[in-house]
């Protein structure tokens, strides 16, 4: 298992208010408990919170595979809406499907507290090393 990246108020999972669960091996998990600050204006949640709960469920899943001195970032997202919420908890599992020397490609699925597929997402992530000395 890998080290749980924190989210906090300095990044924007955590501003969001997104909460680790697991992490390791190629996998991720992750909640949101969803209130009045993640809805649009017609009351139901805004897409771009489900949108950043699936990347930071994939991205994670992809953390999860690399050694130190390695870091990722998002090439290209693709989320796809399947049911509106209002409000309770949601549930992220990332995984990678498959990972190059460089790339990775991953996938997830967003489910609300009946275990209901609310969102699925799929993504590719470039790997590249950390050139900074003191990290973010």
């Amino acid at each position: 298992m890998s080290e749980i990246p924190p989210h906090d108020a300095r990044d924007f999972g955590g501003l969001v208010g997104i909460q680790a669960i697991t992490l390791g091996d190629g996998r991720a998990r992750y909640s949101l408990t969803i209130d009045r600050r993640h809805y649009n204006p017609n009351g139901v949640l805004h897409g771009g919170v489900t949108f950043t709960l699936t990347d930071v469920g994939m991205g994670s899943a992809v953390f999860s595979t690399l050694p130190k001195g390695e870091r990722t970032t998002a090439i290209e997202v693709q989320v796809r809406f399947l049911r509106a919420v209002t409000g309770g908890t949601l549930t992220v599992e990332g995984e990678v499907v498959r990972r190059h020397e460089r790339i990775a490609v991953t996938r997830a699925d967003v489910t609300d507290d009946g275990g209901r597929l609310v969102a699925t997402a799929t993504g590719t992530f470039y790997i590249y090393p950390d050139s900074t000395k003191d990290g973010p």
